[in-house]
């Protein structure tokens, strides 16, 4: 009967906990969104597409404007945030496994 392993779930966990809190808190601009500001003068919203970092998109939108993430931008995100800590920890699961 094999073993539940415990310890690639366990640094899994805190590692997707330390990747969101390190781009939560940070400008690390590698996601793909948009970024549309309000324009003073008449009141129209210009929108153009930018690399953004988690910590602005998790901003509140203000009165001048918001930016959010694309498709590709969720993607860059569940790549860095999951499929990082992922391969860690299969890795170690494989190397605690022999």
């Amino acid at each position: 009967m094999k073993k539940t392993p415990i310890i690639p779930i366990v640094v899994f966990v805190v590692l997707v906990g330390l990747a969101y809190g390190v781009l939560a808190n940070s400008h690390i601009d590698i996601f793909p969104g948009m970024v549309c500001e309000q324009i003073i003068t008449d009141g129209a919203l210009s929108c153009a597409p930018e690399t953004i970092s988690l910590l602005d998109h998790n901003r509140a939108a203000n009165e001048f404007g918001y930016q959010e993430f694309g498709v590709f931008g969720w993607i860059v995100l569940a790549i860095v945030n999951l499929g990082i800590p992922g391969l860690i920890a299969w890795f170690l699961n494989k190397k605690l496994s022999k």
